[in-house]
């Protein structure tokens, strides 16, 4: 089985082409280097690629609908990374190179995949004063249970406080 990531990024990749089929590849020029690597990826997938993928994506939303059986909500970082320099690529973490956009997204591709609701609230700040995230993702149709969760942990942890940047 392919990692969840990698599923979502054909998944993303494919959809893409279909919303931008009028577009892409006649005005590929008017794309950022990005959103044309997904567009070409996107391009070269067959509609079995597509759909062994959802087979996939299936079921992760089984797997993670039973995690929910036992437990209300799940707490993550929101991303692996603190906010990256601009224009960075490639970022650590946890001792393996990555690139800086699959660990911005490492995190909240699991609800993004899965259909579960999801929230990010500040919960800290790393050294250097950049602020981290707790993601919170809750059971299908659970958003309201999510929301609550969050507002809780916000009034428990009390204001978030601003870091003057100069």
């Amino acid at each position: 089985v392919l990692p969840a990531l990698a599923i979502s990024n054909f998944i993303t990749a494919a959809e893409a082409v279909s919303a931008h089929q009028h577009w892409f590849p006649s005005r590929a020029a008017e794309y950022g280097p990005h959103m044309q690597q997904v567009l070409l990826m996107g391009s070269a997938l067959s509609a079995a690629d597509y759909l062994a993928c959802q087979r996939v994506r299936t079921e992760i939303v089984r797997r993670t609908s039973a995690l929910f059986l036992d437990n209300d909500l799940v707490a993550t970082p929101t991303v692996a990374i603190t906010a990256p320099a601009v224009g960075a690529e490639k970022t650590t973490v946890g001792g393996t190179p990555m690139g800086v956009v699959p660990a911005m997204r490492h995190y909240t591709r699991w609800s993004s995949l899965s259909g579960c609701p999801s929230v990010s609230v500040p919960c800290g700040r790393a050294p250097g004063g950049l602020p981290i995230g707790l993601q919170l993702m809750g059971r299908m149709d659970g958003d309201a249970a999510v929301l609550r969760a969050a507002r809780a942990y916000e009034e428990v942890r009390g204001p978030f406080p601003v870091v003057d940047p100069g």
